[in-house]
């Protein structure tokens, strides 16, 4: 499967370990303009009890937050949220050493998704914007 939605929790914190703490960079691969979709583990949640709950609801449905960003303004977020410096861009090559066979799923292929079918039958997002969703994984 090409293009994730970075799930802000789970993978957040896994984001926030190891190298890339400590590195501390902006990891704008190749234009930094792929769109990510997201969404905050909360919402996850929250829509699989409403799918499971709702009649309206058949079939597959896509749980991502309803706006998504672009790597760039995710990264931004991101060091804003960690109150850390976003100057410098981790290489491509970097990121495949680092990460493996995923730098291409999860942070180097950009794809658009929308809660179409979720939204229609009604859910409402609790972290529907970025900045607030991270705030509130930091929280926790």
């Amino acid at each position: 499967m090409r293009g994730r939605a970075w799930t802000i929790g789970a993978a957040f914190r896994e984001q926030r370990s190891g190298w890339w703490r400590s590195c501390r960079r902006k990891r704008t691969d190749r234009s930094g303009r792929q769109v990510w979709s997201w969404v905050a583990i909360d919402d996850v949640i929250a829509a699989i009890r409403f799918s499971l709950a709702s009649a309206q609801l058949q079939g597959p449905v896509n749980v991502v937050a309803p706006y998504p960003v672009t790597n760039a303004a995710f990264t931004r977020a991101l060091g804003r949220a960690l109150r850390r410096p976003t100057i410098f861009s981790v290489p491509e090559l970097a990121l495949r050493t680092f990460v493996g066979d995923m730098a291409e799923e999860l942070l180097l292929f950009g794809v658009r998704v929308a809660p179409r079918k979720l939204q229609d039958a009604g859910y409402e997002f609790r972290y529907p914007e970025l900045e607030t969703a991270l705030k509130h994984v930091l929280k926790a």
